[in-house]
This record gives C-alpha cells, structure tokens and sequence, in this order.
C-alpha cells in the first residue's frame, strides 16, 4: 500500500480528491482549450505537465458536443 488512511477518513480523502481532480480538469480547460478557437492554437499552447497522448484526448473529449 502507497497510503495509509484510516477507515474513518477514506471517505473524506476519496472526495476531496474528486474535487481537487474536477478543478484541475477545469482549469486546463479554461487556460488552455477555451481561450483558443483551434485545434493547432490549443496543441501548440498545450501545458507542459500534461503528456502529449492525454492532452490529445482532453482536447477531442473537450469538442465532444456530447461532453459540453
């Protein structure tokens, strides 16, 4: 095991990472996708701790109509 978290606290851990993932995904997306109107624009001001593959798949998730 990585971490030991107690029983009592799994619950809260679990959730505060849920938020922390959910305001990182959205950050990039206001910094680095809705500020540019193409792909090439996006990709070429990509964030640097973000790998090529998944920011390739943030960007085509991201112009999904479906996920808007």
């Amino acid at each position: 095991k990585r971490w030991a978290v107690p029983n009592e606290a799994k619950k809260w851990v679990l959730q505060t990472i849920g938020v922390l993932w959910r305001n990182y995904k959205g950050r990039l997306k206001r910094d680095h996708y809705t500020p540019y109107e193409t792909t090439k624009m996006r990709w070429k001001n990509r964030p640097e701790d973000v790998s090529d593959e998944d920011f390739k798949f943030l960007l085509k998730k991201w112009k999904d109509p479906k996920y808007k």
